[in-house]
């Protein structure tokens, strides 16, 4: 799936318990040939990464596309989630 774009929606930031721009920036190395980019509507992505600094999930996801397959991280331990969620897209 080459060139796919994954939509990328962050909390707003007010509780942060660990960094989620490196682990973001993680798994981006990581997932190669997918994309990794802000929502933005109108755009047509493959998937939807949710990065919440705390298990608060306070992100909004409400204007978020449902009919995208969607992963919810919340901590550090939450890379291995994300990583297995990006690898599924690669292969889908």
């Amino acid at each position: 799936m080459k060139g796919d774009k994954v939509a990328l929606r962050y909390c707003g930031g007010c509780n942060p318990r660990y960094d989620r721009g490196h682990t973001v920036a993680q798994l981006q190395e990581e997932c190669g040939e997918l994309s990794l980019e802000p929502f933005e509507h109108g755009k047509r992505y493959c998937g939807v990464l949710v990065v919440c600094g705390c298990s608060a999930r306070c992100a909004q996801q409400g204007d978020l596309p449902c009919q995208l397959p969607r992963c919810v991280i919340d901590s550090a331990q939450g890379y291995a989630l994300g990583k297995k969620f990006l690898s599924s897209l690669k292969r889908g």
